[in-house]
């Protein structure tokens, strides 16, 4: 870590935002290639003892934290019930749980995940307690003892988007005057629902220039960005749609939402890799004191990671959580730009072998060294990247000519 890392600060992370208790029956490889081959009407579908464990940002991105070897404290809202029991005792052997409150108005947060072998993952959620979570449900002072401050999942929850975003707006807002730098994640809300209808590009205009890490996949910011045209190609398109987005695509995404305000937006395409895209060093100098330990060098820069070959998927169960802990991670060690974002692949790349979202993950050091022994496969990355890329043989990423 940094020199100053531990100085003046109790924590290295609050994890704020989205938390459920996930419940994962096992399946067996009967080698499908599709859920509608499994989820058929009318059928029984036997399966194997389901796996119990916390979900959702709060969950994965920060017990992934912790296991990277931060010093993590938990932020969200539960009901006072006996999932709620069992979400804040499990979180409370990772990390401090006093930052996660409870409510007798809703029901604590709870998904059922179809994650058979090979096949992407299906959700069955109730949003439940973290429809209320809000600004009042923040602790500034565990925040304001902290280095950086994540909260994940806003597009599906309730009350943070709702009235152009003023209440996540006003979370941003506060925790930018303590200092502390701020990282957003998002999650894919159903297209068909009432978040998928929020517009916002009007909430990104007054929320951005609050956000100085912005980690979304690149469905989530399409969805987002360009909503017509998200749902356009996902009604034309069967199967993985990120092959459908073309590479321009998340260059534009990428750009708007820098000019919309934050310092780094990284996209995440699961197989595709990992796109980064950052701004000025003015905004760089903004991030308070989960700064880069070279600002200058994160500066302007536009990068594309390819993912690490799997051989056999177990499960993408928090794959894109424990990414951007990964991400952060390196980020609050002092680590090189390339390194943090080879980090973030390496770690989905470890998630993706092991059915839950943690067994597979690595200390920081650990991951350090498994990147630098470069026997890792790198994933060819099979789309077009367009005019100014090139590779760069020793860093194993792409790399774009401003």
């Amino acid at each position: 870590m940094p020199k100053d890392s531990f100085q003046n600060t109790a924590y290295d992370v609050t994890c704020a935002g989205h938390l459920c208790l996930d419940i994962t029956p096992a399946f067996k490889d009967g080698g499908s290639t599709g859920i509608e081959e499994i989820l058929k009407p009318g059928t029984l579908v036997k399966v194997g003892p389901a796996q119990v464990s916390t979900g959702g940002s709060v969950s994965n991105t920060g017990i992934g934290l912790k296991i990277l070897g931060l010093r993590v404290v938990f932020m969200a809202l539960v009901g006072r019930d006996d999932f709620g029991l069992v979400v804040t005792s499990s979180l409370a052997r990772h990390g401090l749980s006093d930052g996660i409150a409870q409510t007798d108005q809703a029901s604590t947060s709870y998904s059922i995940v179809i994650s058979p072998p090979g096949i992407d993952r299906l959700f069955f959620h109730d949003p439940g307690a973290n429809n209320l979570f809000s600004s009042e449900h923040i602790n500034y002072e565990i925040v304001a003892a902290s280095r950086l401050f994540h909260l994940g999942y806003p597009t599906v929850m309730q009350a943070l988007y709702r009235n152009d975003g003023a209440e996540l707006v006003e979370i941003f807002r506060r925790v930018k005057e303590l200092g502390v730098t701020t990282s957003l994640d998002l999650a894919l809300a159903d297209p068909r629902s009432e978040e998928s209808r929020i517009d916002w590009r009007v909430i990104f205009r007054k929320l951005l220039p609050y956000v100085d890490l912005l980690l979304p996949s690149i469905e989530e910011s399409f969805l987002c960005m360009y909503p017509e045209r998200y749902r356009s190609l996902r009604e034309k398109t069967r199967g993985d749609l990120i092959e459908h987005i073309e590479s321009d695509l998340f260059r534009r995404i990428g750009g708007e939402l820098l000019d919309f305000g934050c310092g780094v937006c990284m996209l995440k395409a699961g197989h595709q890799g990992i796109y980064l895209r950052t701004g000025k060093a003015q905004r760089l100098a903004r991030f308070g004191r989960g700064s880069p330990v070279e600002p200058d060098s994160w500066a302007d820069r536009e990068l594309w990671c390819p993912a690490f070959e799997v051989n056999r998927i177990a499960s993408a169960t928090g794959a894109g959580d424990v990414s951007i802990a990964a991400f952060l991670g390196g980020l609050l060690a002092g680590w090189p730009i390339e390194r943090c974002l080879k980090a973030a692949a390496l770690a989905g790349h470890l998630n993706l072998q092991t059915v839950d979202s943690f067994s597979g993950l690595r200390s920081l050091d650990e991951c350090g060294r498994l990147l630098d022994c470069s026997k890792l496969p790198v994933k060819k990355l099979d789309r077009e990247l367009g005019a100014g890329w090139s590779f760069d043989q020793r860093q194993k990423l792409y790399r774009r000519r401003s």
